[in-house]
């Protein structure tokens, strides 16, 4: 117990505020970063270096309130845009300026909009910048909208973890006899990338209270990582639906669902450079109300009348009452599964900007977690095998 807080005290020693490093070089209003403070006291600290003489540049904060960033927005006049600012500093010339801007929200959490501004000349600087929440001492470095990501990503790994040791063990058993089916060997696979895609944001969101900016390779590897968990989903959804080696020896429609597959890849790449260019922009538009965001979720829709489509004639060729259980078990679990991503969408339509984020990844993971638990359960290796009419040595038979 002992060297637990130890090492606790250890990692709360070195954790650091979010920060920002960026050159700017620009003219009239220059936005810099975005930040959601918590009801409470924060603060904004840095430095600056000006580029050169810049007679009149200011630091300015502007927030999501009225009277402020979106209404500065509505004027292409660099003047009147300062009657918007809620906080400004003077920057000095042809030297580093080092400042600290207390931020009282008593009525938040709202987005605070950190800009440089000069209506008289070109501005060049760079910009060194940390955001410190209210709070308490180990989530003040994080945005709200962040805020217990990394507590809500550590439990499901845990979770995750155990379930896939398990599974794996009683898979290792099964393969040893040779008797281990391609669709277990999937399920086992989903769980595996799932939880190396939750160990690497956990990783992330450490390595950002470390050093207040994460790791952007273990963010994108996450990312891909949970892309391709849920293309082996949906081609689990598919093929369980089919029936294949369950009612059906020939698995039919390959091209079609390669084809979807495909689409599907190819639109949440665009989604997730689309999210890492927003990243320093203004915009707090969620990302599935976006063009690639709305067409994954109308493809996902596709695919879960696709899924009820197949589920339907399928279940016209079975006469087992355990495999019809099965199947109506499958189309529940997966129907919740497609259809969360659209009532995630419709949720975050009525949520705060700085409260989203946390809560409809909360409910993303929930959904994965209980989909890939009820699906372990059914489909665990002991169990598989009354359900599978025939014996495949290796999942690429499904292609």
């Amino acid at each position: 117990m002992i060297i637990k807080l130890f090492f606790i005290f250890i990692f709360l020693s070195f954790v650091e505020p979010m920060r920002v490093r960026r050159h700017i070089h620009g003219s009239d209003l220059i936005f810099v970063n975005k930040f959601c403070f918590s009801e409470g006291d924060g603060k904004v600290s840095g430095s600056i270096l000006p580029i050169g003489t810049q007679e009149g540049t200011k630091i300015a904060l502007f927030t999501d309130e009225n009277d402020g960033w979106e209404e500065s927005q509505d004027t292409n006049d660099c003047i009147e845009k300062q009657k918007y600012i809620k906080q400004q500093l003077d920057v000095p010339n042809n030297q580093t300026f080092n400042f600290d801007i207390l931020v009282r929200d008593y009525d938040g959490p709202h987005f605070w909009y950190l800009t440089v501004i000069n209506c008289e000349e070109d501005i060049e600087l760079d910009v060194d910048v940390v955001f410190i929440n209210s709070g308490s001492f180990f989530l003040r470095e994080f945005s709200n909208d962040d805020k217990g990501l990394i507590f809500l990503y550590l439990v499901m790994t845990l979770l995750l973890s155990i379930l896939f040791i398990f599974h794996l063990q009683g898979a290792k058993t099964y393969a040893r006899s040779k008797s281990l089916h391609p669709i277990v060997s999937i399920v086992c696979l989903a769980l595996g990338v799932e939880l190396v895609s939750l160990i690497f944001h956990s990783s992330h969101y450490f390595s950002f209270a470390l050093n207040g900016t994460g790791s952007n390779s273990l963010e994108f590897a996450a990312n891909l990582l949970y892309v391709a968990f849920q293309i082996v989903m949906i081609s689990t959804v598919i093929i369980l639906a089919k029936g294949w080696t369950i009612s059906v020896i020939e698995l039919t429609e390959r091209k079609q669902l390669l084809l979807v597959l495909l689409i599907y890849s190819v639109l949440h790449l665009i989604l997730f450079f689309w999210t890492i260019h927003q990243q320093y922009q203004p915009s707090t538009v969620y990302k599935y109300s976006t063009v690639p965001g709305i067409l994954i979720v109308v493809l996902r829709s596709f695919v879960w009348i696709w899924f009820l489509f197949c589920l339907k004639n399928t279940l016209k060729l079975e006469c087992d009452s355990d495999k019809i259980l099965l199947y109506y078990c499958l189309g529940v679990v997966f129907s919740i599964w497609l259809l969360s991503l659209l009532a995630i969408v419709f949720i975050a339509m009525f949520v705060n900007p700085c409260t989203r984020k946390v809560l409809v990844t909360c409910i993303l993971l929930v959904a994965d977690a209980f989909t890939l638990g009820i699906l372990a359960y059914l489909l665990w290796p002991s169990r598989a095998n009354l359900y599978f009419n025939i014996e495949v040595g290796s999942i690429f038979t499904i292609l």
